[in-house]
């Protein structure tokens, strides 16, 4: 996957893709245009999957405590605005 991907640099159908998108396109349009893309010349329907995966699971290991650091700044903000 990685040499697919890395390889789309140098596809002629990505620039004229991308060259189509106009500017005032909102990120997330422009986004759906060049991952429709992507999958298709990969022929990887979701070539970002285990990238998300791995992403999501990080993010759910740092939760329990970014949620109790969270809960002790409301509470001293609480007390300091009494």
């Amino acid at each position: 996957m990685a040499v697919q991907v890395c390889c789309l640099n140098h596809d002629p159908k990505v620039g004229r893709m991308l060259s189509s998108i106009p500017l005032e396109s909102t990120p997330p349009e422009s986004g759906k245009v060049i991952y429709q893309k992507v999958s298709e010349i990969t022929g990887i329907p979701d070539p970002y999957k285990e990238i998300k995966r791995e992403s999501t699971e990080k993010a759910l290991t740092l939760y329990p405590s970014l949620k109790n650091e969270i809960k002790k700044n409301i509470l001293q903000f609480r007390i300091h605005n009494k």
